[in-house]
């Protein structure tokens, strides 16, 4: 049987539905409902892609970046409780910066620091202390308030350093008050920590399925 006769067989067919319908209900379906019940789906078009592969070896150099930042940590002073079991910082400036919060080894031996940066580093603490409860919606200030209250609570210490200068390794100085720039030191000092042996960061990666600290 022909294609030509099928279809007319199809479309016969698709009448005498639409007139059972109108006999029985009182009104018709809308027909291109209708037919695309009875005949189906229309067939799919082939959309094969006609780029090819990507190769980057075929792509050209426009410019090479050679990117260094150097800084010095500055002692704080330590991180403990108060009488109502609170994290107490030490005295921090209200200026742009990074911190870090060196829990230092525990009992086998790992050194765990807690890096980040903050446009106001005395802001930054005040959030850590005030996440008392787990209905924060600061989910990261909670978090480190959890890890700095357990662990001095255990007996652990904790030592804050700062620091609100950042230089190119020409000397020029980085402006602070960017996040960017910020985010620059604050990667390259983590992902430093992270590659070396014996140390652990509680900053969480958002690519590894978590959060960023």
């Amino acid at each position: 049987m022909s294609p030509d006769v099928v279809m007319a067989r199809r479309r016969m067919m698709f009448d005498q539905v639409v007139a059972r319908i109108a006999v029985r209900s009182g009104r018709v379906e809308p027909r291109a409902r209708a037919r695309a019940d009875l005949l189906g789906p229309p067939p799919r078009r082939n959309r094969t892609s006609h780029r090819g592969s990507f190769d980057a070896s075929r792509l050209g150099e426009v410019a090479t970046l050679d990117v260094r930042v150097t800084f010095s940590w500055l002692r704080a002073g330590p991180v403990t409780l108060d009488e109502a079991g609170l994290p107490r910082f030490p005295a921090l400036p209200r200026a742009p910066g990074l911190y870090r919060y060196d829990f230092g080894r525990g009992d086998d031996g790992i050194r765990v620091l807690c890096i980040g940066e903050s446009a106001e580093l005395s802001r930054r603490a005040r959030n850590y202390r005030n996440a008392t409860t787990d209905r924060s919606s600061q989910r990261t200030s909670r978090r480190i308030h959890k890890e700095i209250t357990g662990h001095v609570t255990s007996g652990g210490s904790i030592e804050c350093a700062i620091a609100t200068s950042v230089r190119w390794d020409d000397g020029a100085g980085l402006d602070l008050r960017l996040r960017s720039a910020r985010r620059l030191a604050e990667n390259a000092t983590v992902l430093l920590a992270q590659s070396q042996s014996g140390i652990r960061v509680l900053n969480i990666d958002t690519e590894l399925g978590g959060e960023s600290g």
